[in-house]
């Protein structure tokens, strides 16, 4: 499945599959709020992608759920990872802290929010499709 979007004239691709890799701007990954990269996706990312995603970005949290950085993306063919926070330390999370940090990570593709750095990317892929709005 792949969907195209467009956000502040950016062309967003929305598709499943292995986001490690796509040769893209960023990928997006769903994380903890201190950025640690243990299992799952951010646990792939770091394994094909290296440590030094895992040390960046835990350098830049923890921030409140909802936010996003942006990381740069190590042996990955991508050339940034967005870690965009949905759950505390607690694990849980909701349909409006998912909706807030894909919203911010878009933002952050559109170079119109500001995490660290700012960084304008042209294109990139979610790990899941996520209604907006």
């Amino acid at each position: 499945m792949e969907r195209e979007y467009s956000l502040e004239g950016v062309k967003l691709v929305v598709k499943e599959g292995d986001i490690t890799a796509e040769e893209v701007d960023a990928i997006v990954n769903a994380a903890n709020n201190h950025f640690w990269m243990g299992g799952g996706v951010a646990g792939a990312i770091k394994r094909r992608g290296g440590v030094e995603i895992e040390r960046e970005a835990v350098s830049k949290g923890p921030v409140p759920v909802g936010e996003a950085v942006v990381t740069g993306a190590g042996r990955l063919k991508a050339r940034y990872v967005i870690h965009a926070a949905v759950m505390g330390q607690d694990l849980a999370t909701d349909g409006e802290k998912v909706r807030r940090a894909a919203l911010r990570s878009a933002l952050l593709c559109t170079g119109r929010w500001r995490s660290g750095r700012r960084q304008k990317l042209w294109r990139c892929t979610f790990r899941r499709r996520i209604e907006i709005g």
